[in-house]
């Protein structure tokens, strides 16, 4: 049983491959793979497909910046204990390496190890001080394709509430496509509080960035990718995710930790389960003319906390009336019959809800 690792590689000048076939097959046909259960292979054999497993580890890569710890004159204490916390997290360690502090050899392993082996996580360290050869933070902003600044300011505060000299780290951390690279520290001690302090949340970025969520059906896979993206941008930008999910509810059972800090539910119609679910994750909860086509709805609303409760008129079909064409006017109805079924004061319950609209879409 093989598992791939890798598809395509960079073409090297004048492989054999080349010179035999007249051009490189690797960076389109080139696979490699992992043996998970030894055995024999022969040419016609034929080849199943499984599904990958549900939950898979994430996988990492360690890198060691150390002129002296390349040349073998300096023992490397810090590589170790990175393997170490990341096993006893769940992830996958799958390479690990001393560099010395040259560019061009570590800017080759990103993107080898970004590209090719497509981990999940890059985690450097050494090279991010002010010494003429500490250059990682430098090479890792060049493999980048988009920044994610918080991880190294988190660590940079973090480090700040230990000794002053946390402000003199230099450390970047980014995505180079589904790939997260985060420089830690070059001493094992600094190495210790930084990645304690982050590693508990890089799993929910690393996961969102890769689509890696869980659903079990193929065909949902692009939806899933395109969520995912959506969830980062509202992060991202600092804006709200307005989810509209009224026959997929069930679908989102594998997103509830990755939701953004401010986000709302559209025209919600479904159940009580996941009505807590959506307040358990903070989330605000809109409703629609259409509840008032049923008077057994008052329980949903009244589970939704005050300053959580938002109305609307979205949908063609979101009167209280099939028939009825949907315009704003529906709202002080809507606004009337829920406040009676919370026992509510209609102009208090009315400016609330104003407020809270307000407040979801960052105004005042």
């Amino acid at each position: 049983m093989l598992e791939m690792t890798q598809i395509g590689k960079e073409c090297h000048n004048d492989c054999v491959i080349k010179q035999k076939t007249g051009e490189c097959i690797m960076p389109r046909e080139g696979v490699f793979a992992r043996v998970l259960q030894g055995g024999e292979i022969h040419v016609g054999d034929e080849v199943t497909l499984l599904p990958p497993p549900e939950n898979p580890p994430l996988r990492a890569a360690v890198i060691t910046l150390s002129d002296k710890g390349s040349r073998g004159e300096r023992e490397d204490k810090s590589g170790p204990l990175i393997v170490e916390m990341l096993t006893a997290a769940g992830y996958q360690v799958e390479e690990t390496m001393i560099l010395p502090d040259e560019a061009k050899a570590l800017k080759a392993q990103l993107i080898r190890l970004a590209d090719g082996r497509q981990v999940n996580l890059i985690l450097t360290t050494g090279g991010t001080g002010f010494a003429p050869r500490d250059i990682t933070p430098e090479v890792t902003l060049s493999v980048a394709e988009r920044n994610v600044p918080g991880i190294a300011e988190a660590m940079r505060y973090h480090s700040l509430t230990i000794t002053p000299r946390g402000m003199l780290s230099r450390a970047a951390s980014v995505l180079r496509g589904k790939t997260l690279i985060v420089n830690l520290p070059g001493s094992p001690k600094a190495v210790k509080e930084n990645l304690e302090y982050i590693l508990p949340s890089l799993a929910h970025g690393i996961r969102l960035a890769a689509g890696l969520d869980g659903i079990k059906n193929p065909d949902d896979e692009p939806q899933n990718s395109v969520f995912c993206q959506h969830i980062l941008l509202a992060e991202e930008l600092k804006r709200p995710l307005i989810i509209h999910a009224v026959k997929a509810q069930e679908w989102l059972e594998n997103y509830w930790d990755m939701l953004p800090a401010k986000f709302v539910f559209h025209s919600y119609n479904g159940k009580r389960e996941v009505l807590k679910k959506i307040l358990k994750a903070g989330g605000y909860v809109s409703f629609s003319a259409s509840i008032l086509r049923n008077a057994d709805k008052e329980e949903l609303v009244n589970m939704v906390p005050a300053d959580k409760l938002l109305l609307e008129t979205d949908g063609p079909y979101q009167g209280p009336d099939k028939n009825a064409e949907v315009t704003p006017a529906y709202i002080p109805r809507l606004a009337e019959k829920i406040a009676g079924w919370r026992g509510e004061n209609l102009p208090d319950f009315a400016a609330r809800v104003y407020q809270n609209s307000l407040e979801f879409i960052h105004v005042g």
